[in-house]
């Protein structure tokens, strides 16, 4: 059981805040991307969406959000009122990380993301297929998002002492 010291409660307040403003954050996202997911439904469908609410004001929301967010929660750290690194918010543990594996993985998806960039073509009169292309840029952001999580479980599992890649320890300067 805690006690009631200071440092304990300034502990669980900034940890309270840092949940809710996680959420708050959460929800701004959630709010965009299903305005986002209307318009690419419309541009699916042939039509034009309804610009009367620009996307970009959402957009800042959100990144005005994860600025605080960030803000908070490197304050918070440095404060040592939660570590430093957050296992909770890793992909995978980093024991289960093979460097090799994730630095191969890692490198194919950047492959297969620079070809899904060179075949992406208009069609044959120059102007785009709508469908097409939402789903040139729904592989571009799943392979993308797929590269992240293999670089952040990387970057995990060197950050907390584990071994360098094969390929990296071979180095020469």
């Amino acid at each position: 059981m805690t006690s009631n010291t200071r440092e304990n409660l300034d502990t669980d307040h900034t940890t309270e805040l840092l949940h809710r403003q996680q959420y708050e954050t959460a929800d701004r996202a959630a709010d965009l991307a299903r305005r986002l997911g209307a318009m690419a439904a419309a541009l699916r469908d042939g039509d034009l969406p309804d610009t009367s609410e620009p996307m970009e004001f959402g957009a800042r929301d959100v990144d005005s959000a994860f600025t605080e967010l960030t803000d908070l929660r490197a304050d918070a750290t440095a404060a040592g009122h939660i570590p430093a690194i957050d296992a909770r918010l890793l992909p995978v543990t980093p024991a289960a990380v093979d460097p090799d594996q994730a630095l191969a993985r890692f490198r194919d998806l950047q492959y297969r993301i620079h070809e899904e960039r060179n075949t992406y073509t208009t069609r044959p009169d120059g102007t785009e297929d709508p469908s097409a292309c939402a789903d040139h840029h729904d592989q571009l952001e799943a392979l993308s998002a797929e590269a992240a999580d293999t670089m952040a479980a990387l970057d995990a599992h060197l950050s907390t002492g584990g071994r360098l890649p094969a390929l990296w320890g071979d180095a020469h300067p």
